[in-house]
This record gives C-alpha cells, structure tokens and sequence, in this order.
C-alpha cells in the first residue's frame, strides 16, 4: 500500500501477534483499523513500537490530505474527541485512521491538559 501523505511505502507491523498496522517507510505516519484502536490504546509500550516517528515530521505532514491506502477514497479530517488539538485522517469506508508520525503518541496518553481542553471547548 501506498502511504497518504507521502510516496512512501506502507509495511505491516505487528504488536505481540494481536495488533497489525502499517507504518510508513518514509514519514513513518501510522495506518490502523478503528478497532484496534482501543486495545492499542491500553497495550502498555505499543506507543514505542508502533510510533516511533519524528514528531516535528509528523506536523509538517498534518495540514496535507490524501486518499485512503486501501480503497483510494478521500481522507476526512476530523479532530479526536477528547484531544481537540489532535487531527486525524479518517476513511469513513473503510473505518482505516492515519495518525501522522507523533500522534498515535499523543493520542495515547491521555492528560489533564488535554481533558481541561476539552471542557473549554464544549464551553465555547
């Protein structure tokens, strides 16, 4: 597969036999499956091995778009939930999510700033 950011290739990697991804070769961006996406978030140490990217790589590729790896339609940008500050390439066909190099990280950890955040926003 081809990553969505970059001409980069997208090569399988997995997570103690259970959790499979694609990471790209030259980004190093993160292709997963909503739902693995919970179990991912609580497998302690998959932050190490699934993202292990350059952060400031990573947002110099977050304002560009691209189509989904597995069935070439447009990524839609969403923002997390809770991490508002967190913007997700999502295929809505195929349920893929694309964190840029960094993101599955940030996304992981879960802090007070983050849920501070959040209330802000849900205030406004």
């Amino acid at each position: 597969m081809e990553c969505p950011k970059c001409d980069g290739e997208l090569e399988a990697k997995t997570f103690g036999g259970r959790y499979e991804v694609h990471s790209c070769s030259k980004c190093q961006g993160l292709w997963a499956h909503r739902d693995v996406l919970p179990q991912m978030k609580e497998q302690w140490m998959s932050d190490a091995v699934f993202d292990s990217g350059d952060v400031r790589k990573g947002k110099e590729m977050d304002h560009l778009s691209g189509e989904c790896p597995e069935c070439g339609d447009p990524l839609k940008r969403i923002s997390d939930e809770k991490q508002i500050h967190i913007h997700l390439d999502v295929c809505e066909d195929c349920s893929g999510v694309w964190f840029d190099a960094g993101e599955f990280t940030d996304w992981k950890h879960d802090t007070l700033m983050d849920m501070v955040r959040g209330m802000v926003e849900r205030w406004k």
